[in-house]
């Protein structure tokens, strides 16, 4: 037989795991084939994209949450002209910033960003807004950018 408080624990856990499941129903994950696929679905007029994100770019793999507006992406710069990418970076507002990046955001329980600081090579170029609330990532080798929000 359990015991009451073994019970209520069992309940409030189960409560609690319905509400956290529930929550993560606010994140959106979607991947793209390229910048024109997010383009036409409306990603990018949404801000979900950012405008500095070039036109070219293929492989698009984006999480969002709706509630906090929070958000991050990989990139896969194919055919991207990256002196063009620094130049608009610049344009933006971004700085290179070299020293210790925020992780980006833990968006839900199962619907997290679609990559990891440990994704991130040491020898990276890093970028931040003045303001520190959106950090750019550009690794040249492997022509990957990452951009991830820091406050909602």
């Amino acid at each position: 037989m359990v015991s009451g408080a073994l019970r209520k624990a069992w309940i409030l856990g189960l409560a609690t795991l319905l509400l956290m499941a529930g929550c993560a129903d606010l994140v959106v994950k979607a991947s793209f084939d390229s910048y024109v696929e997010a383009e036409d679905i409306g990603y990018v007029a949404r801000g979900w994209i950012p405008e500095f994100v070039p036109e070219t770019a293929g492989q698009i793999d984006e999480a969002h949450d709706l509630d906090t507006n929070q958000y991050c992406a990989r990139v896969a710069l194919v055919d991207s002209n990256l002196g063009a990418l620094h130049a608009e970076l610049a344009d933006e507002g971004f700085r290179s910033y070299d020293g210790e990046l925020p992780p980006p955001p833990r968006l839900a329980l199962f619907k997290g960003c679609p990559f990891s600081m440990a994704d991130i090579p040491a020898d990276r170029q890093a970028f931040r807004t003045t303001l520190g609330s959106l950090n750019v990532v550009l690794d040249e080798p492997t022509r990957l950018l990452f951009y991830w929000s820091t406050s909602p």
